[in-house]
This record gives structure tokens, sequence and C-alpha cells, in this order.
């Protein structure tokens, strides 16, 4: 019989373990034998460890992204400590950062990126370039900035001729990035929702796969995507960044930065590698499971 397990996932970070597990939704009349979790940072999802634990039941959550900011997590984000059993990392050195941020080392299981499963070949055209603006925040004013940089960075890439230029678009996150709130994409907008778990890592990777220049407000969890297929990327970076992987510039450079970039696609390859081999390693999910069931595993032998 299958070991049960309770998942809640987010942006995609999950693998289908139903091949594995007995997969249990919210309104199951039976305990699941572990939980899986795609954060243990937000309320909804301390709720659901807490209870899980104090029933003897494991708690598994994942890395979710990567930050540019050094050394931060969603931890230091939310302002929250660590409360899941353990935490499934993309990396070694991403299990050190975790480790800073209060994870016990023997906690940490490296499993490589989850996301890298829905991988396309890079088949570079030499016009595309992507811009992906900032998530949107719950500080009204720095929305506002946020929605007044976009513009203006899209004005600098819309500008390039010859070039196909596509907006990145989070449903939920950007539903305020619209020509009623001052920004005008032009048609060239490709939306995805991480509720659609899969189906939003897909779409990053279709449309990724074509690209020859991405342009972010900030390193992230897209432009390591990028790293990963070897397309440059340009940052408009207001804090250091940790991952060192893209062109910095101020917004009046982006115009001539995405044409450098196309010009010349190696430009910083040797930082991309670094990234890809630091903290975007394959997905080992013979790992994932095998590690999962043994938890679960000692955890009924005790009870």
């Amino acid at each position: 019989m299958k070991p049960r397990l309770f998942c809640m996932d987010w942006n995609g970070v999950i693998p289908d373990l139903s091949d594995e597990f007995e997969i249990l939704d919210s309104g199951a009349e039976v305990l699941p034998d572990a939980v899986l979790l795609w954060n243990d940072v937000l309320p909804t999802m301390i709720d659901i460890v807490k209870n899980a634990q104090m029933n003897g039941i494991p708690a598994f959550c994942m890395q979710h992204g990567i930050h540019g900011d050094p050394g931060l997590t969603e931890y230091t984000e939310h302002q929250k400590k660590p409360v899941s059993d353990y935490i499934f990392t993309w990396s070694d050195k991403s299990g050190e950062v975790y480790e800073r941020e209060g994870w016990k080392k023997d906690r940490i299981v490296n499993i490589g990126c989850t996301l890298l499963r829905y991988e396309l070949p890079a088949t570079p055209d030499g016009k595309t370039v992507i811009f992906a603006p900032d998530h949107l925040e719950d500080d009204p004013a720095r929305n506002i900035a946020n929605l007044e940089k976009a513009k203006q960075i899209w004005k600098e890439i819309r500008e390039i001729p010859g070039i196909r230029p596509i907006v990145k678009l989070l449903t939920a996150e950007h539903s305020n990035y619209d020509p009623a709130r001052g920004i005008n994409f032009d048609g060239n907008v490709v939306w995805s929702d991480r509720r659609d778990g899969p189906l939003h890592v897909k779409k990053m990777f279709e449309i990724l796969s074509n690209a020859s220049c991405v342009v972010v407000q900030e390193e992230s969890t897209f432009s390591s995507m990028a790293c990963k297929l070897d397309i440059p990327v340009i940052s408009i970076n207001e804090k250091e960044s940790r991952l060192k992987t893209s062109t910095e510039v101020k917004v009046e450079g982006v115009k001539e930065a995405v044409v450098k970039m196309l010009k010349e696609p190696w430009t910083k390859r040797e930082e991309r590698n670094s990234l890809v081999k630091d903290y975007v390693q394959p997905f080992n999910r013979e790992k994932m499971v095998g590690f999962m069931k043994s938890v679960i595993n000692s955890k009924l032998a005790v009870a």
C-alpha cells in the first residue's frame, strides 16, 4: 500500500508523486503519513505543519525559488523561523544559505531543482527579448514605484529596432500591470498563473527556449532559469546581488545593454555556468522519494 501524502503546491515546485504516494486532498477523512508543502512561512502553511507534528506526522517543505539578495530566503523576507521537519533544496550551496537562516544541517536535503523537469532545449532566435517585471508587493508605495520603473524599462526595450519584445507577467501578482494604470505592452504579453503549477513552469520554459536576452528588475528564479539555458541577463538592480550573473545597468542604459547582449551572448557566460553549478543542480527524484519514504517508515515503526 502506498504511503498517504498531503501536498500543497504553488509555482509548480512539487513534482507529481502519485505513482509513489496516495495523494490526499484537504477533504480526506484519513490522516496522511506525511505532508509536503511549498513553504512553511505563510500562516496557513505553518498551521498545517504544526497540526501534522501534533499528530506525529513528518512535514517536508520545498525550496521554491532563488533570491538575488545575499543570503536572503523566504525566512528573512517574512521574518519567520523554520517549522517543518525537513527542507528539500536545489543544491548544497542553497542548503548553506538555509542553514544560515536557521535550518539544522541534518534537516536540509539537496534533491536539485524540481523546476528543471520541464526544461526545454534552448534555440535562441537572435531577436526575442523578454522583460520580467518585479512581483507586486503589499507596500502600495513600492508598487507605484515598480509600475513606473516597468513603464520606463519597457519604453527602452520597445525602442530597439528589429527585436521581438515580450513581457512575462504573473496573473495574480501583476494584475495591475494594464493600460488603465498607464502601462501599455502593445499586446506582446505572455501571462502565466503560478497556481497552475506544472502549466506555469512549462510556459516559463517555452518562452525562454527562443529568447536571446532576458531583462529583469532584480535577479531571481526566472533569471536563474535563463542562466540554465545560457541566456544573457540584464538587471536593473537597486540592491547588491548574490547571483552576479547579470549585466547591471540603470534604466536609461537598458537599450544599449540589450543590443550588446544580442551581439555578444557570451558575456558573463562563466558567471551563468557558475550559478547553475552552485544553485540550480539537476533534480534527483529517486533521492527525494527515497528520503521521504525512509522518514515515513521510521515514524510508522516508532508508532
